[in-house]
């Protein structure tokens, strides 16, 4: 199976095209929010590299948050677009499963709390663990208040988080329990969305169709200039 995964969650944005397998081509690159037209320099390298047309891929897949809004949605445009021609498989997975995936493969006997600053004065949190020789997820992102993480993570717990400096104050709170917190920030790569996926498709299972992980309800915003009610002539 030819795969192409794309990961744009976070500022470290990467690509990976899997042959069989084996990873044949992968970018990485730092981003911003104004600059996720990176993507569309990297994706044809990467495909040049790989020596594949975009005809010959088999199955997209994107990190899917949460995250850079912006970045997962460009990725999942991009995919779809690819796809079109051919009805290619699109499909998804949240970002927090790809970072839990790279942990849990060096610690299996961890259970992994993943983190990340979600605004408004709440977190997003996952929770993964190594369950024979695969990832299980034992909790999709949902949003947390900072008291609720502290009830929920134990002194034998590893918290990742791919927000590391902007979450500093709970993150250090949470040591304080005793359980292992990385010290630098954790991100996802491309080419374990690829091992994730591959894995995933090999056992029979059903990836998620490409929606991005947004947790926050929709905020409306009342229109600055609310439209002149119409009168008769």
């Amino acid at each position: 199976m030819n795969l192409l995964a794309i990961e744009q969650s976070t500022r470290k944005c990467s690509i990976a095209l899997t042959c069989d397998g084996e990873t044949r081509a992968h970018l990485g690159w730092d981003s911003s929010t104004v600059e996720r037209q990176h993507l569309y320099e990297k994706l044809p390298e990467v495909l040049k590299k790989g020596a594949l047309r975009p005809d010959a891929i088999d199955h997209y897949v994107i990190g899917l948050g949460p995250g850079a809004f912006s970045g997962i949605r460009s990725a999942i445009a991009t995919c779809r677009g690819l796809a079109q021609p051919d009805a290619t498989p699109v499909s998804g997975i949240a970002s927090t499963a790809i970072m839990a995936f790279r942990a849990l493969q060096t610690d299996p006997t961890s259970h992994i709390h993943v983190i990340g600053d979600a605004r408004r004065e709440r977190y997003w949190h996952a929770r993964y663990a190594w369950v024979d020789g695969r990832l299980d997820t034992r909790q999709d992102p949902q949003l947390r208040e900072a008291d609720a993480l502290q009830r929920l993570i134990t002194a034998e717990d590893v918290v990742l988080s791919p927000d590391y400096d902007r979450i500093t104050n709970i993150l250090a709170t949470l040591a304080t329990k005793g359980c292992r917190v990385t010290e630098a920030a954790s991100v996802p790569d491309a080419r374990d969305l690829s091992a994730l996926a591959l894995d995933a498709l090999a056992a029979g299972e059903t990836l998620s169709d490409p929606v991005p992980v947004y947790l926050h309800p929709a905020v409306f915003v009342a229109p600055r200039f609310p439209a002149t009610p119409k009168t008769d002539a």
